[in-house]
């Protein structure tokens, strides 16, 4: 990267989604003032911004179970990001605290989305839950692709739930609105501060997300 770009004439650098330890190391040893957006990486010392992926999640399922739903599987690339793997352990804590003995199938957590879509074109009818809940909105269109290829009613038969707020033209139940503007904003205001605090201890801030329970869908809820 900066051998097209002169470091010494940037004060300091923003990344957002997953990148790459070999592009963030060659920031980090050229000492330029790093803020990390939805990502980050334990090789190295920066400052993050995040969703509060797992307290978000959190909030999600524990509206899925108020309502009656007990029959619930996580689907995700939980190897993709760490943003999913947090929404994972907001989901396992929920199952846990509320004592539901659900058995997670391996084959929804990944490795990739073609992986995830022929798990469920094979699963047993048996074995397709009463709600999938997704690790963002567009896996849970993939999953609801998948759900519809079999002839499974969605919401009916099998409810799909999103984060992110980004596929509104599907029949997802419920999501977590992410103010990506904010997190723009808030990764300026960081940055910024940075570079007045250069010795300062590094932070990872959190930032919150509204539920969304899609209106249309309200009278499918158990």
């Amino acid at each position: 990267m900066f051998s097209v770009l002169n470091p010494e004439a940037i004060s300091g650098i923003i990344t957002v989604g997953s990148i790459s330890t070999s592009v963030l190391l060659e920031i980090y040893r050229l000492h330029i003032p790093l803020v990390m957006v939805d990502h980050e990486d334990p090789a190295i010392h920066g400052d993050t911004i995040f969703t509060d992926n797992m307290k978000c999640m959190q909030e999600l399922v524990l509206m899925l179970v108020g309502k009656g739903y007990r029959r619930l599987q996580f689907a995700g690339e939980l190897p993709d990001a760490a943003s999913f793997r947090e929404r994972w352990l907001g989901y396992r804590s929920v199952l846990e605290e509320m004592q539901l003995q659900v058995s997670q199938q391996a084959d929804l957590l990944g490795p990739d989305l073609d992986h995830i879509r022929e798990s469920i074109v094979a699963m047993k009818m048996e074995d397709i839950p009463e709600v999938m809940v997704c690790a963002n909105d567009h896996m849970a269109a993939v999953v609801i692709g998948a759900l519809q290829s079999r002839g499974i009613e969605v919401p009916e038969r099998c409810a799909v739930t999103g984060f992110d707020n980004t596929r509104t033209e599907e029949p997802i139940l419920a999501t977590m609105h992410i103010d990506k503007e904010n997190l723009g904003r808030r990764a300026v205001d960081q940055l910024l501060w940075r570079l007045e605090h250069l010795d300062g201890p590094f932070e990872r801030k959190l930032i919150y997300s509204e539920l969304i329970i899609r209106d249309e869908y309200n009278a499918i809820l158990p």
